[in-house]
């Protein structure tokens, strides 16, 4: 049953205003992709109900499902709809500053979400920082922007109503069998061999390959007509003797070249076990068509998987199987079953990129001491070393010195200049004024590289103390300075403590920390001070000053002496009632305001 509620009826436990009676209904399903409903009603009395933000309630995989209309097209005799998850009203909750330091994707979630009727829901643990700042509550949680939950923690989302959940994945692997291979016009199959591998040759740190060109080779390497070979490299393996002493957690460290040799070969081994010798294969299933076939008993698994479930597929031709996800579907909601679905091996790319940049991210940062590992960045500099080394080896000696690459026609796509010799690179893409040389921009040479923009991952110093991470715009500086001004068009943002404590010459073991309101050395300030053995030997001072032009308000505490100072030449008042200054003789009564007299009779 399909229902309809009025933009205003928003008790959707109850029956609708109205069932409607479409032509069409369907609801489509991807993996952190779109979910939507399209449908299609004729122009009956129930036609004037189907109006933009209404909200349809219709049979879906998940039960019945809630979709707000946002889109109409009338024709002369039906009405075309495109509706979105119920969820997709949490636009209207704006966010203008909101955090979730080192917390779990739930707890970030709750944060968004903190005060209004929606819910949410996860089970990815793992632990973000993640500042929320002038944007709206879908796009907190989904948006195409670095400080949203699905950048930062990653996941696979479903929109269930007033509920968000968001998983480490959809679906499960409840067992599901199909076959395929035949020649069917109901299943579309695309087969790519691009990174197949069935031989492997292992390389351990510091370029160990098993001896006498040995290979690993994949169980299915006769599936195919010729072996797909590729070199793996781990630079987790080490001989022991190669290792440095900041060796970390993932590290394997092998006493002997036989060793090391085993630990290689069960490397490659596990590469077969996680399919790196099987294709990627997408299939495009139309469920309809396909149960008019006598051998429909193959494909009935299909009828009850659910977004994101694993779909072990034999495939008659390559004789392999391989698991699938299930990574659309659409539901015909009048039918109430699927309609037709997709398989993949590759779940939405995108977002696996994103969790294969913070793993590797991870990898390579010391989160107990925020530096990023020395051994990593090290490697970093051996492979590119020994990459460079590979190369002169290669490389066949010129009689010249340096070669220029030109293109001299403007309207080419090509136009432009190289220059490279044995001092760098030079590369321009503009000519002078008066077209007799090139204006030179990007150059490398053996000591810097100058260049309009360099687009990278991490910017790090040798040792790992000083990053730069450009994916995240985080900066890391472990016991650094920063000399000139900080000038920022919004507010700086302190974590914990903020700490001013310059030494001070003048004090024995003293530190001193003034801030400013306004330029240096304004006369509107606070100053604080703590000093040993001052203004004499044995003496502890503190003190906090704070001042305004003439007026200043002291704090100080001298060994067991504590005194507040207040210096103010016209005076006290307390809520707008000046305190009095002189000798009074009272007759009837004092005023007192806060402490402070204010009048005498």
């Amino acid at each position: 049953m399909i229902q309809i509620y009025s933009p205003e009826n928003e008790n959707y436990e109850n029956n609708g205003d109205a069932v409607l009676h479409p032509s069409s209904c369907k609801c489509h399903f991807e993996v952190n992709s779109e979910w939507n409903l399209e449908m299609v009603h004729p122009l009956d009395d129930r036609a004037d109900l189907i109006v933009e933000n209404a909200v349809l309630k219709v049979p879906s995989p998940y039960g019945e499902l809630l979709y707000e209309i946002k889109k109409l097209d009338k024709s002369e005799y039906d009405i075309q709809i495109t509706a979105y998850p119920f969820f997709m009203k949490a636009k209207k909750i704006f966010i203008f500053d909101k955090r979730a330091v080192d917390a779990d994707c739930l707890t970030a979630l709750n944060v968004v979400l903190d005060g209004s009727e929606f819910t949410c829901e996860s089970n990815i643990k793992n632990k973000n920082t993640c500042y929320f700042e002038n944007m709206n509550a879908v796009e907190a949680i989904n948006g195409d922007v670095d400080n949203s939950i699905i950048k930062r923690w990653g996941g696979e989302i479903a929109w269930i109503n007033n509920k968000v959940i968001i998983d480490n994945r959809l679906g499960a692997d409840n067992g599901a069998r199909a076959e395929f291979g035949y020649n069917l016009n109901s299943v579309q199959e695309s087969i790519d061999l691009s990174d197949l591998c069935t031989r492997i040759y292992p390389k351990a740190y510091n370029g160990y390959m098993l001896p006498d060109q040995e290979s690993v080779d994949s169980p299915l390497i006769d599936n195919y007509p010729d072996p797909y070979p590729k070199v793996y490299e781990y630079q987790n393996i080490k001989l022991a003797a190669d290792a440095s002493n900041s060796t970390s957690e993932d590290d394997i460290l092998c006493g002997t070249l036989d060793d090391l040799y085993a630990a290689l070969r069960e490397a490659a081994v596990n590469e077969f076990a996680n399919g790196v010798d099987k294709p990627s294969i997408q299939y495009t299933v139309d469920m309809v068509d396909l149960s008019r076939l006598d051998n429909y008993k193959d494909f009935k698994d299909l009828l009850v998987v659910q977004l994101g479930d694993t779909v072990h597929v034999k495939h008659r031709r390559l004789g392999i199987e391989t698991s699938q996800r299930v990574l659309s579907i659409d539901y015909d909601c009048i039918l109430q079953k699927i309609d037709s679905m997709s398989l993949g091996t590759d779940v939405t790319g995108y977002f696996d990129q994103v969790g294969a940049i913070t793993s590797t991210f991870n990898k390579v940062v010391d989160t107990s001491t925020n530096t990023l590992l020395a051994d990593k960045v090290k490697g970093i500099i051996d492979a590119s070393n020994a990459y460079f080394k590979a190369q002169k080896n290669v490389a066949h000696k010129q009689d010249i010195r340096a070669m220029l690459f030109e293109d001299l026609d403007p309207s080419s796509e090509t136009f432009g200049a190289m220059c490279l010799g044995t001092q760098g690179i030079q590369i321009s893409k503009k000519r002078n004024e008066e077209n007799t040389d090139w204006v030179w921009g990007t150059a490398i040479n053996f000591e810097s590289i100058i260049a309009d923009y360099i687009i990278t991952g991490i910017l790090s110093d040798k040792s790992g103390n000083f990053y730069l991470n450009m994916d995240t715009g985080e900066l890391v500086m472990n016991d650094g300075t920063f000399k000139g001004d900080l000038d920022t068009k919004n507010s700086i943002k302190i974590g914990d403590k903020l700490i001013l404590a310059n030494a001070l010459n003048n004090f024995q073991g003293g530190f001193e920390g003034h801030i400013y309101v306004g330029d240096d050395d304004s006369e509107t300030n606070i100053l604080m001070r703590d000093a040993d053995d001052y203004p004499m030997a044995g003496n502890n001072y503190r003190g906090m000053f704070l001042n305004a032009g003439d007026v200043s308000i002291s704090l100080t505490s001298e060994n067991s002496n504590k005194k507040v100072f207040i210096d103010a030449p016209n005076g006290i008042s307390i809520n707008g009632n000046n305190g009095l200054t002189g000798t009074y003789t009272v007759s009837e009564s004092l005023t007192v305001n806060s402490g402070l007299v204010t009048g005498v009779k």
